[in-house]
């Protein structure tokens, strides 16, 4: 783990932030690790996206919707629905 600070954060900032944890019933410390914790995943899933669409050699799927109601139909048939 490593550490992180942040400076220059209004008073009125904190404050709000110290209520939400306090009404979470944790502390300041443990809402913006989570909060840190969640960008960073938004931030990762982003990334990934951005990879896949801008991998050009990939082949891309083409499924239409003829193709998912006949497979829809089949796994129907199969299960005797």
């Amino acid at each position: 783990m490593v550490a992180i600070q942040i400076r220059n954060v209004s008073e009125a900032s904190r404050d709000v932030l110290a209520r939400e944890a306090k009404r979470r019933n944790t502390s300041l410390q443990e809402l913006l690790r989570e909060v840190v914790e969640r960008e960073a995943a938004n931030a990762r899933r982003r990334e990934w996206l951005d990879e896949r669409r801008s991998d050009a050699n990939r082949d891309r799927p083409s499924v239409g919707l003829d193709l998912i109601v006949e497979m829809i139909q089949q796994v129907r048939e199969a299960r005797g629905a």
